[in-house]
């Protein structure tokens, strides 16, 4: 089965509060190039010409990087690994870092899709949040991709901000809608310490109550729910991301990336100075309790689930077994889970706590 490639792009010019990945903020064109060298050595080093489908260039914030490394990189992609016809390949943006020509500049180097880090449409919304750029400027940079030629256009969406008023809710939704995306992730803000500098999580029943609208409102105008974040038109799910949600084999490059591959995951460190000097990866043990959690973990996260199929060609028992043991039984009994058609899923009422109810069934479940 082809592989997917992620590629790490760490750099931002702000580090937005409720970021949880691994960036710095830099625009020293030293770094940049320091940086993009190591890249290039490390996927230069890799030591199989296997067959890659999906690239994603995530951060941070890609679309700081001069085009012409991420095409450089794109390239040394493709020479040191089979991309095959059709491949996806993503780059994460934000709208103040967008240009006419250097958009016009990426698609032509292969960049095919493109996810844009709008957030909102409300300005006082993206100020509570920390953003660069205005509402204005999200749309405009949506405008000048379509423009440039881009078919394939993700926007993120943040919701469950304490202050956030249903208009200003709406406001985004209305926005979203009206430019039509190809594809839309919806997050809810989740801060560790519950608020950072003035940025609060709402209170979960009023998160629910934007998550279920959401929900309602995308749905109502035909886009997909096919992950509990997720929405798309048919024919452009993130075919990356559903790599990892379908615990498939992936390669990372840079600071911090994870890759999966022949039964074996390893990172690479999460410093610059010592990606650039190239410290080995931290390896990690897959055991089968770590891989059975994240069989639950990231595929129930599918709004379709997992098929009776993958559950007993990964585990090697019958899906009757585990369905017959008495916490999954009162689960489905009481409609937090649902078997129909041979498939095992969240209903959609209850998505907004899955993460609840997959601890539920990781916790059920022993391997024997």
């Amino acid at each position: 089965m082809p592989l997917g490639v992620y590629i790490h792009i760490p750099f931002c010019l702000k580090r937005c509060p409720y970021c949880s990945f691994f960036s710095v903020v830099s625009t020293d064109k030293t770094v940049f190039t320091r940086y993009y060298d190591a890249l290039i050595r490390e996927i230069e080093r890799f030591p199989s010409p296997v067959e890659v489908d999906t690239i994603y260039f995530g951060g941070g914030t890609p679309s700081i990087f001069p085009v012409e490394f991420l095409s450089n990189i794109l390239t040394a992609v493709s020479s040191h690994l089979k991309v095959l016809p059709g491949a996806e390949i993503t780059l994460e943006a934000n709208p103040h870092t967008l240009d006419k020509q250097s958009l016009r500049l990426l698609l032509s180097s292969g960049f095919n899709r493109i996810s844009i880090g709008a957030q909102s449409f409300s300005d006082r919304v993206l100020s509570i949040l920390g953003r660069l750029h205005s509402a204005d400027e999200a749309e405009e940079s949506f405008f000048m991709a379509r423009e440039a030629g881009f078919d394939n256009i993700s926007l993120d969406i943040i919701y469950g901000i304490q202050t956030q008023t249903t208009d200003e809710l709406l406001l985004t939704l209305d926005k979203v809608i009206s430019l039509s995306p190809e594809h839309i992730s919806t997050y809810a803000l989740t801060l560790e310490e519950g608020c950072v500098n003035g940025l609060c999580v709402a209170p979960p029943e009023e998160s629910r109550r934007m998550y279920h609208r959401i929900v309602r409102s995308l749905g109502d105008v035909g886009y997909s729910h096919y992950e509990v974040s997720n929405f798309a038109r048919e024919g452009f799910f993130s075919r990356h991301n559903l790599k990892y949600w379908s615990q498939e084999e992936y390669i990372g490059f840079g600071a911090s990336a994870s890759s999966h591959l022949s039964g074996k995951r390893w990172k690479n460190p999460a410093d610059i100075e010592s990606y650039i000097a190239g410290c080995p990866p931290v390896v990690d043990t897959l055991s089968k309790e770590k891989m059975k959690d994240e069989f639950f973990l990231l595929r129930l996260r599918k709004t379709d689930g997992f098929s009776a199929n993958e559950f007993e060609q990964f585990f090697r028992e019958d899906i009757a077994d585990f369905l017959a043991i008495p916490r999954i039984q009162e689960l489905v009994d009481s409609g937090y889970l649902a078997f129909e058609g041979g498939r095992l899923f969240i209903p959609a009422e209850h998505l907004f706590v899955s993460d609840e109810i997959i601890v539920e069934v990781m916790s059920s479940f022993s391997l024997t």
